[in-house]
């Protein structure tokens, strides 16, 4: 009987292969998801492609013809695709290097004489990540979604502020000319200013899809996750993405905010947890951290797929959204 387990075991193992084999033979290859391919220019960033009909002897390109030992001689091709790594028939890997071009690329999976013709168009998008400027940058650049019942301003010297006439949580605003993966695994900043100590406001990230006119009878937990900031201090975020998945989390301890200094409110997204920190940051230099404040772990069940930056008014007129940085 052992004999016969076994060597029903090993055809078994054959025939899985084989299964493989065959859901693919003549069936061209087709991408559903890039994820991880937003990076810098000269980036190296290695790729999760799904899809299906993947073959065990698939080749990725982007759909140039120059190889990649010809691109590493000359810098021509704006990305290059290698370390293919074939794991299932719906899921592969593979590393792009970034060029000195900044766009959007494209990739083309071959099961031999057939390809995934355009379904991953655009799925490389090689952009330096910039600060996005609330205080200059033009209103119509920033695809601004506004509840009906919130009125934004801009301060030049301090940025975004916002007047909410209904109930302190149901006014919303989002950035939806911003969005991003969440497999993408990108950091997320945001810089904010007090100009007095006093009110309610949040900000953080939200889903893309939110609808900011109907935001249901728990608006406070539409969001994917958001600082809590009441009269110039935080120990709280809220959130979850649902008002059926309500989510509070305590940050660790209350960071309090003094007026006229500038803050950063930091996502370091990764595979398995999100790091959070808020920091005093130089006015002139962001990216300059001048006094660390709090850390901790984002455990947030939201799981939403594009993410855009997202704000709850709230009844604070004297906080500023300044800039916003993605990646």
């Amino acid at each position: 009987m052992r004999t016969i387990r076994t060597q029903r075991f090993v055809r078994g193992g054959q025939q899985t292969r084989n299964n493989e084999e065959n859901a693919t033979n003549g069936l061209a290859p087709f991408i559903s998801e890039v994820c991880g391919a937003r990076m810098p220019v000269k980036g190296i960033r290695r790729v999760q492609i799904k899809g299906y009909n993947f073959a065990p002897n698939v080749t990725i390109d982007s759909g140039e013809q120059t190889s990649s030992s010809e691109f590493r001689k000359s810098g021509d091709l704006p990305v290059v695709i290698s370390q293919v790594k074939f794991i299932n028939p719906t899921l592969l890997e593979a590393v792009v290097f970034a060029g000195d071009t900044e766009g959007r690329f494209n990739i083309v999976v071959r099961n031999g004489e057939l390809d995934s013709g355009d379904t991953g168009n655009e799925a490389i998008i090689v952009i330096n990540p910039v600060w996005v400027d609330l205080r200059t940058t033009s209103v119509l650049d920033l695809g601004l979604q506004i509840s009906p019942e919130v009125i934004v301003n801009r301060n030049l010297e301090k940025g975004l502020w916002g007047i909410n006439r209904g109930s302190e949580f149901e006014g919303v605003v989002k950035f939806r000319a911003f969005p991003w993966k969440r497999c993408d695994d990108l950091s997320f900043s945001i810089v904010f200013t007090l100009s007095e100590i006093e009110g309610i406001s949040l900000f953080g990230i939200g889903e893309f899809d939110i609808n900011v006119s109907d935001l249901g009878t728990d608006p406070l937990f539409e969001a994917e996750s958001h600082l809590f900031v009441i009269n110039g201090t935080a120990n709280q975020m809220y959130g979850g993405g649902s008002r059926y998945r309500k989510w509070t989390q305590n940050i660790g301890g209350t960071a309090s905010f003094q007026v006229s200094k500038f803050y950063k409110l930091n996502y370091n997204f990764s595979a398995t947890r999100t790091l959070m920190t808020i920091s005093e940051v130089d006015p002139l230099n962001f990216d300059r951290n001048v006094l660390f404040l709090r850390q901790w772990f984002l455990d947030s069940p939201s799981d939403s797929r594009v993410l855009v930056p997202y704000w709850t008014v709230g009844s604070n007129e004297n906080l500023f959204l300044t800039a916003f940085k993605i990646g």
